[in-house]
């Protein structure tokens, strides 16, 4: 049994052929958590750059277990926490056991958290390579000898 066949048992099958686009949630979900995204990469993105991703984890989540967040955390965590609330509504899981909800919540954060060190990693990857292909260039142009008489 394929993974689609385990979701997608006869009922959900019915509503989908009445025209339900199963995909609508998952797409508002995902705006969403881009656009957060976005937006908090590009605020904190320097910054992001020099701390460890322990960081990154403990802004998403809300919670250090060495104590406070710093200040940039909590802003971090303040921007994210409305967006989590409004996709947990817009799936509607309020008949879920508290498990559930808990494991939903953990989900989504990690996610969250994971795109923003993927994020991260590009633009470090990014930079390496810029800073690599001067030094290249910086190395030959010394090495250059002349040729010829001028």
């Amino acid at each position: 049994m394929s993974i689609w066949e385990y979701l997608f048992t006869k009922k959900n099958r019915d509503e989908i052929a009445a025209g339900e686009n199963v995909m609508a949630t998952a797409s508002a979900i995902m705006t969403k958590s881009e656009s957060i995204l976005n937006r908090i990469f590009d605020d904190y993105k320097m910054m992001l750059l020099n701390k460890e991703p322990d960081f990154v984890i403990f802004s998403v989540f809300g919670m250090n277990r060495n104590g406070a967040l710093t200040e940039e955390q909590s802003a971090i965590h303040g921007k994210i926490d409305p967006v989590v609330r409004h996709m947990i509504d817009i799936m509607g899981i309020e008949h879920m056991t508290a498990g559930q909800k808990m494991a939903i919540l953990f989900i989504i954060r990690m996610m969250m958290a994971h795109k923003l060190l993927f994020m991260m990693e590009l633009l470090r990857n990014a930079t390496n390579r810029r800073s690599a292909n001067r030094h290249a260039m910086q190395k030959k142009l010394e090495e250059m000898e002349t040729l010829g008489h001028a």
